[in-house]
């Protein structure tokens, strides 16, 4: 994991008065950012429902499985599925199917991938 990574954050007020121009006198804020080693977990578990499947990842927020995080679905090499991050805890998720590649299904054990730019 690196560690004691530094981000340099403007408030939104503060980004907004700096988009305006009328921005004067404005210090920007330091914090600590962990940043988790691995962008992956496995699916483990699915929940078949009447509307929706409920997809459960073994990783939470901890390792930045957060809200809204969109996630690839793998198995081995092949795109399974594309997922959205519904909930997340601590230590784990659950996720909706956004995509589902033709004549796969999800299975526990599939890794899941978070998408980034």
């Amino acid at each position: 994991m690196i560690k004691g990574f530094t981000a340099t954050v403007l408030s939104a007020l503060a980004f907004s008065a700096v988009l305006s121009g009328s921005a004067s006198g404005l210090t920007a804020e330091s914090f600590d950012v962990s940043v988790s080693e691995s962008n992956e977990a496995a699916v483990s578990s699915v929940f078949a429902g009447t509307s929706a499947d409920v997809i459960l990842v073994d990783a939470g927020y901890d390792n930045d499985f957060c809200t809204g995080a969109r996630c690839r679905v793998e198995r081995g090499s092949l795109l399974v599925a594309e997922i959205i991050i519904a909930a997340a805890e601590q230590n784990r998720s659950a996720a909706l199917i956004t995509f589902l590649e033709n004549n796969q299904t999800i299975q526990t054990g599939d890794t899941v991938k978070l998408k980034t730019i």
